[in-house]
């Protein structure tokens, strides 16, 4: 049995992404791509050690700044990169009604051009194997998917106050689509965290909400509405981050619940959308005394 290249960044997979495919030039040059059969991937004992290493690097690039990631992605140094916008994450733009439209049209023209030469880098790479695109899309108060130049979606917790599982498919249906259309292939999502503590500045409407088994019920959906429309997805943020005070984006969150109540409570949420095929989860920058003293998950 060949041992086919399995791309790895912090995540637990529980399949390959992209299949038997490399980059085709149709692909690189279109900055729109989904798994073909072509030619089969390289295995790992095909590529060099750093060629190796370079497929479980992950690094954030910004929209614009692709540049700073050219020879990484020519040398086949890196499995992908999670997309982010400047705006609404390093500089706060003014969006008034009246230019909106025009802001979000103006970034998503960026976003493309961003893909389209990150594609076009990887087909020139020794073995062409495809980047994973990744994108955050689940709004609230993070982030907003039009500083992407995507389009708005309801929140998870309004998705979930619906109580109607094929409102969540629907919507999540329409995000695949969507992140197909920009040239983006991966969903860093849904957000599987119970949000328990009112207080949590971090979760809140980005959560399906504080019942265990609703959140559980409503991730499995939206996960497999993301996978059936071409669309990898990674539940996160295990083992939670819905009992956290603070922002794990500035400081170190720990939760220091029971063990009982972390697996009861907040673990046993990701089980349905993991089970139900689910392409990885991410994990959490939360020190969880109950599992460990000092690492995070």
């Amino acid at each position: 049995m060949k041992k086919y290249l399995f791309l790895c960044f912090a995540f637990l997979f529980t399949a390959p992404v992209w299949g038997d495919t490399v980059l085709t030039a149709e692909c690189a040059n279109s900055g729109r791509c989904s798994a073909g059969v072509e030619n089969p991937v390289p295995t790992v004992d095909d590529l060099t050690l750093r060629e190796q290493v370079g497929q479980t690097i992950m690094p954030r690039v910004l929209i614009g700044e692709q540049k700073a990631f050219k020879k990484a992605v020519l040398n086949g140094e890196v499995t992908g990169f999670f997309i982010k916008a400047k705006e609404g994450a390093v500089t706060q733009p003014k969006i008034t009604a009246k230019n909106q439209a025009r802001f979000i049209a103006r970034q998503r023209k960026r976003l493309e051009k961003t893909i389209r030469d990150l594609n076009k880098w990887a087909s020139k790479s020794p073995h062409k194997i495809p980047l994973l695109l990744a994108v955050d899309y689940e709004g609230g108060t993070v982030t907003s998917p039009m500083f992407m130049g995507l389009k708005q979606m309801p929140s998870n917790m309004l998705l979930a106050a619906s109580g109607d599982e094929k409102v969540v498919a629907d919507m999540y249906a329409a995000q695949a689509k969507e992140i197909l259309l920009s040239g983006a292939n991966t969903a860093l999502g849904p957000v599987t965290d119970v949000n328990s503590n009112p207080l949590n500045p971090i979760i809140q409407t980005r959560s399906f909400g504080d019942n265990s088994a609703d959140v559980g019920r409503f991730s499995r959906v939206a996960s497999q509405a993301l996978e059936n429309n071409g669309v990898p997805s990674f539940t996160k943020h295990f083992p939670g981050h819905g009992d956290t005070s603070s922002d794990s984006h500035y400081e170190q969150p720990v939760t220091a619940l029971p063990a009982e109540e972390l697996w009861q409570t907040h673990i046993s949420a990701f089980q349905p959308a993991i089970t139900a095929g689910g392409t990885g989860v991410l994990s959490a920058h939360v020190v969880y005394p109950a599992l460990d003293n000092e690492n995070t998950a």
